[in-house]
């Protein structure tokens, strides 16, 4: 049978490179518009592109701020925060004044320019692990996609994993079925898909 997954996007760019992953790994897609949408046997996956306000308005509108709340913190069923859908699951951001989902007891930062390195950070890093989920395993050989300039630069007993860029930050949150990851795992191949594909299916 195929794995179910609730898609949504929580900002404003074009989320194609998301569904084309998820098609190429064999799973079955179900966009989300409201809570209705969200199937309770599938996984939540919360992606998207813009700033942190914009998200958190966004799913006010929709009537679904609530909703990821509530399925977090019951833990009704395994959700996946990528990049700014990683970022709303924390308190709060530097970038706005919204409060975030605060399933991640951390505060999202805007990068610090060091060792000549420029912000936003985008390109290839690896990811050292700190925690390890029985829902996925890491290489550290292994180099992901990221595109950002804010993140968790401040680690916490959920971080799964850390990268460095000048600085050491969080790129990866895990609490029990919710795993948020800064990086775009649809954009770094076979390490990417390895790691969704796990998650999605364990």
């Amino acid at each position: 049978m195929r794995l179910m997954v609730s898609l949504l996007n929580c900002g404003i760019g074009n989320i194609s490179s998301v569904h084309e992953c998820l098609s190429d790994l064999g799973m079955t897609i179900n966009m989300v518009q409201t809570k209705e949408d969200i199937a309770p046997n599938s996984v939540l996956v919360i992606c998207g592109v813009g700033s942190f306000d914009e998200c958190i308005e966004r799913l006010e509108v929709l009537g679904l701020l609530n909703t990821i709340h509530e399925i977090v913190n019951v833990g009704s069923q395994k959700v996946l925060g990528i990049c700014l859908g990683m970022q709303i699951l924390t308190l709060s951001s530097e970038e706005g004044n919204k409060t975030g989902i605060g399933y991640f007891p951390v505060r999202v930062k805007r990068l610090t320019a060091k060792k000549g390195l420029p912000v936003p950070h985008i390109g290839w890093n690896t990811i050292q692990e700190k925690l390890k989920s029985p829902l996925i395993s890491l290489s550290e050989a292994d180099r992901y996609y990221f595109s950002h300039q804010y993140a968790v630069v401040d680690s916490c007993a959920y971080t799964a994993g850390v990268t460095q860029y000048g600085e050491i930050f969080s790129s990866m949150l895990f609490k029990d079925k919710t795993l948020g990851v800064q990086f775009h795992p649809e954009k770094s191949y076979g390490a990417g898909k390895k790691l969704l594909y796990e998650f999605l299916s364990n």
